[in-house]
């Protein structure tokens, strides 16, 4: 190999070498953005949801049965259409 073909392939590695750069800050950015959206949905998620008797309470995974279901039926009031029905139950009706 001639040292002229070295240098290209050294010049090829270099221009690669800054793209890799230019890359790896556009996705750091986009990861910052990324974690920032997280923490603001996460603290979204920490605001207590209403309840059906218009109390509000925090519900979470550690949460009672009774006090997710309750959050779920005021966040779907009304809405009969939106419960899993059992087999056969559909025909009760």
């Amino acid at each position: 190999m001639s040292a002229n073909d070295l240098q290209q392939r050294l010049d090829e590695k270099i221009r690669e070498v800054e793209r890799l750069e230019v890359e790896n800050e556009r996705l750091r950015a986009l990861l910052a953005l990324s974690q920032g959206s997280k923490t603001t949905i996460a603290a979204a998620h920490a605001k207590p949801h209403p309840r059906s008797d218009g109390q509000s309470a925090p519900v979470d995974a550690g949460s009672l049965a009774s006090e997710k279901v309750a959050m779920v039926s005021s966040l779907f009031r009304g809405r009969q259409d939106v419960y899993a029905l059992r087999v056969g139950e559909r025909s009760k009706r």
